[in-house]
């Protein structure tokens, strides 16, 4: 979009310097110009034309780059429409800060990893202490000489101690399973701080631009008017070419 400002301004400039040309052509037939006045008007309007080329070749290098990142061909012509802002919902710190810790991936994977691990820790403790089994069985048994049936149940109970010596090897399992968890907590919190900044910059920025957005209409009203100024001056004979090619 920028770069189609531009060519319209090159042309506008190359346009304004033809017709400067020509007004000192007709001053140097009447005498008064200098044919070294005709030159540099000459020259102004080739450097115009070129930088008129320069920022078409722009335009169409922006093109190809911009249809490259849509998937379209690159020989597709098309021009780009510009389009006022959205009107947006006013976002502060904490509602942003509140929907990133929701949604950002990074938080929801360290999350899983906390629960992993903390659930890996559980289960490393949990072969440290003696396990106890209780298993029962129930059934029937038929007599068909007597004719008769008989019920049967049977009950056991199995206890499942850890080893008594393991050379310190228990502990540092767990140990080192504990770690995981803390370490997983570590990153959590510097994460957070870390989307933290990155939430502030992003709003800051958000804002930043808005303000500049609103000078720069600001600047553009204003030099809008000192153009006008200069043409009005120009057609009272008070003011110059230059002055309003300028402006």
């Amino acid at each position: 979009l920028g770069d189609q400002d531009t060519v319209l301004l090159r042309q506008a400039t190359a346009g304004q310097a033809a017709e400067n040309l020509a007004l000192y052509q007709g001053l140097f037939t009447a005498g008064r110009a200098t044919k070294l006045d005709v030159l540099q008007v000459q020259v102004a309007l080739t450097q115009a034309q070129l930088d008129v080329r320069t920022a078409q070749n722009t335009v169409v290098t922006d093109r190809k780059k911009l249809s490259l990142a849509t998937g379209w061909p690159l020989e597709k012509q098309y021009s780009v429409a510009d389009s006022p802002l959205p009107d947006l919902p006013a976002l502060g710190t904490e509602e942003a800060l509140k929907a990133a810790f929701q949604n950002r991936s990074e938080l929801l994977t360290l999350q899983q990893d906390i629960g992993a691990a903390e659930i890996a820790l559980l289960l490393q403790k949990s072969q440290s202490l003696p396990v106890v089994s209780l298993k029962a069985s129930g059934g029937v048994g038929q007599d068909w000489t007597a004719n008769t049936t008989q019920g049967a149940f049977t009950a056991g109970v199995s206890i499942a101690l850890p080893p008594i010596y393991d050379g310190g090897l228990q502990n540092a399992q767990v140990q080192q399973a504990a770690d995981q968890v803390a370490a997983y907590k570590v990153q959590q919190a510097q994460q957070g701080q870390s989307i933290t900044i990155d939430v502030g910059n992003a709003l800051f920025g958000v804002v930043d631009a808005r303000e500049r957005n609103a000078l720069a209409g600001l600047n553009v009203q204003q030099a809008q008017g000192q153009y006008e100024l200069e043409k009005a001056k120009l057609s009272a004979g008070s003011g110059t070419t230059l002055v309003v090619l300028t402006a």
